[in-house]
């Protein structure tokens, strides 16, 4: 863990390959019995999201949600939530499907039986919205209306603007021009040969 936090600057692109690997076990050390472990575990994490791009980082740690352990898991979210308050941060979640991928994952665990879980989903969907806003918005738009409302409540006092915005996104989302229907042209009427205009005459004047 010492050696991590110490050389993490250092190592950062030697470390993105077993990132994956190595932050689960980094993750779940932080809820370690023992203060000290507790400690350097979270030295070697902040030295890791210190030194680790937001786009490389986001991406692995919603891999890590698919850990069994709940506070890896937990952690993970903790730890997105703090990676997403980065500059590069913006850019990465300005994209349509990253931004989707990242609501997705983390929007379903909103409805999980861990309160601290929970908790934790709705603190990483408040920094991703304060990120990019306008993408989070129409992501969430995207998932399906259970999802959209455990976020209005996760987030209600996080995020106050979210309810209107997204109320926004899905009239636009539901607009649609009228539809102009071609006038039918009106019948044309063929005059009548020349005998029988005679023999309508003739009628007329009898």
């Amino acid at each position: 863990l010492d050696c991590i936090a110490a050389g993490a600057h250092l190592l950062a692109p030697a470390l993105e390959q077993p990132l994956e690997r190595l932050m689960p076990k980094l993750l779940a050390r932080l809820a370690d019995p023992k203060d000290v472990v507790r400690v350097r575990a979270d030295a070697a994490v902040s030295a890791l999201r210190a030194a680790l791009p937001s786009d490389t980082l986001l991406p692995v740690l919603l891999r890590v949600l698919d850990n069994p352990n709940a506070r890896v898991r937990a952690g993970a979210l903790d730890v997105a939530a703090a990676a997403c308050a980065e500059p590069e941060a913006t850019h990465y979640l300005a994209t349509g499907a990253h931004m989707r991928q990242c609501v997705s994952k983390v929007g379903a665990l909103l409805a999980d039986k861990a309160p601290d879980l929970r908790k934790a989903a709705a603190g990483s969907l408040c920094a991703m919205h304060g990120a990019a806003p306008a993408a989070f918005v129409s992501a969430l738009a995207s998932l399906p209306p259970s999802v959209q409302q455990l976020a209005r409540r996760a987030l209600a006092d996080r995020a106050p603007e979210l309810d209107a915005q997204l109320s926004s996104q899905q009239q636009q989302g539901n607009g649609r021009r009228p539809t102009v229907r071609a006038q039918t042209p009106p019948p044309v009427v063929s005059a009548p040969p020349p005998q029988q205009q005679q023999a309508q005459q003739q009628a007329q004047q009898q």
